[in-house]
């Protein structure tokens, strides 16, 4: 299973929020992706803290949820590209 992640004619947003910290000025697609995911997990990060001092239910996160989320991601990337 494999996810087509160099587009060679992949043009980036005008604006790009950086969150990746090595993410170049004009970056790839791969590293726009990169960039995507780091942004969820620390936006779920910080979600969790927002809810722990609501003394709301928090949720753990561990690495295997970011692993399954990398995974899907892939599937559906792989089912687009066969489409």
């Amino acid at each position: 299973m494999t996810c087509l992640l160099l587009r060679l004619q992949y043009t980036p947003p005008d604006y790009l929020p950086k969150v990746y910290e090595d993410l170049p000025m004009h970056p790839s697609h791969r590293e726009a992706v990169i960039n995507a995911f780091v942004y969820v997990h620390q936006t779920l990060h910080q979600a969790n803290s927002r809810l722990a001092k609501r003394g709301g239910r928090v949720m753990a996160i561990t690495p295997r949820h970011y692993l399954d989320f990398i995974n899907h991601y892939v599937s559906n990337c792989t089912v687009f590209i066969s489409l």
